[in-house]
């Protein structure tokens, strides 16, 4: 079998340049085809590289229904954690995932709604909780009767959550309809916590604020104390 060397090949004409027929199968040796724009045959961009690895315009049978907006990572004490951008209509939902979330004090972790990327944080909200425990030698369900009604106090995520390296809890806040100026906002929330006295519970909150105007930010915070390490990453849901 002969070989060929080249350093480019052009079509005839045209800008489309044909390689094998119909039916056959083209071998690439080594398996490295390196282009930045990969594209269909109409001429549509599947995805598209800016030479470093970045990829955009990713077709949304990729997965792009469910996009990573930011993410903040808290390394050092802070008195709250804030989103205040990137909560658009290109989204029906937004999902919070909290890897952990460790705090300095016994108290309830918190959060907060603005219709004016944190300008102020004054959305009336109601809630309520549920939740499965364990305790030593036993466990159970229950339903916690501490909520907010038609509040602009900020929302208790969780019953008293305790301080200290073993205590921090993991979870995952998704609100719907966010972007919308004629309905109320639905949330639901469900974390993975230990108390202070040791006890692992399963909660289960869900609610809605009372607002026709968008959710523009979200801040995460604690009744009292400051939360002390953590990571919260932002998602947009198509």
């Amino acid at each position: 079998m002969g070989q060929l060397y080249v350093d480019q090949i052009d079509p005839q004409s045209g800008t489309s340049l044909t390689i094998g027929e119909s039916g056959q199968n083209t071998v690439i040796p080594g398996n490295d085809i390196r282009t930045n724009v990969v594209q269909d045959a109409g001429g549509n961009a599947i995805f598209t590289s800016n030479g470093s690895g970045t990829l955009s315009g990713i077709n949304s049978g990729f997965g792009s229904a469910m996009s990573l907006i930011t993410s903040t990572t808290v390394s050092s004490s802070v008195s709250e954690v804030d989103f205040t951008s990137g909560m658009t209509s290109t989204y029906k939902a937004i999902q919070f995932r909290i890897y952990y979330w460790n705090q300095s004090a016994n108290a309830h972790p918190q959060f907060q709604a603005s219709t004016d990327a944190g300008s102020s944080w004054a959305v009336l909200g109601t809630n309520g909780q549920s939740r499965g425990y364990r305790t030593s030698g036993s466990g159970g369900w229950g339903y916690d009767g501490t909520v907010t009604e038609g509040s602009a106090t900020p929302i208790n995520l969780s019953e008293t959550t305790a301080s200290g390296a073993d205590s921090s809890q993991c979870a995952h806040l998704t609100i719907y309809n966010h972007a919308s100026t004629t309905l109320w906002k639905s949330f639901f929330y469900r974390a993975v916590r230990k108390n202070s006295a040791g006890n692992l519970f399963d909660e289960w909150i869900n609610g809605h604020w009372r607002t026709a105007s968008a959710i523009t930010g979200i801040r995460f915070k604690q009744a009292s104390g400051n939360i002390d390490s953590g990571v919260f990453k932002m998602f947009g849901i198509k």
